[in-house]
């Protein structure tokens, strides 16, 4: 593939990259990614019949699957891709402060929702109800206006 967009400026990250030098705790089980592989970038939640991760799941999710960018895109026929493939080991984020793209506008001090179905993430006040979402200990640190957009979002306080 050809390059086809020139940017002017540096991107200030991408989802599922670490966004400060503040302590980081992951999850030290290094489960491997399940059938339908992983995005990098999203929620993550532990299938526990066959220890594996999903991009899907009920309850909390364990946490946030980073992208260490040492997994191969095999799929040539893309510019890119977040998809880690089945069996990957998955370094997961449980706490700290990490960027993510939000299927919402989101201000600062608002709430994390995660999405139970597919991992996204949205913002809203805290205590709030949001169809197919549970609510996270994660607060929105650098905020977005639109939607889709990459937000800054943190759990230490």
């Amino acid at each position: 593939m050809f390059q086809k967009q020139v940017q002017t400026t540096l991107a200030k990250g991408f989802a599922g990259q670490l966004a400060s030098l503040n302590p980081q705790v992951y999850d030290t089980n290094n489960l491997p990614a399940g059938k339908s592989g992983i995005t990098a970038g999203l929620a993550v939640w532990q299938k526990t019949d066959d220890n594996i991760l999903e991009n899907k799941g009920t309850g909390k999710p364990l946490g946030i699957a980073l992208a260490n960018m040492n997994y191969v895109n095999y799929d040539l026929s893309k510019d890119a891709s977040m998809l880690i493939s089945e069996g990957q080991t998955i370094q997961v984020l449980k706490k700290g402060d990490v960027y993510v793209n939000c299927t919402t506008a989101a201000n600062v001090g608002q709430k994390i929702y995660v999405n139970t179905t597919n991992g996204t993430f949205s913002a809203n006040e805290t205590g709030q109800t949001v169809d197919s979402s549970v609510e996270t200990d994660f607060y929105v640190i650098e905020g977005a206006t639109g939607t889709n957009e990459l937000i800054l979002i943190s759990n230490w306080s």
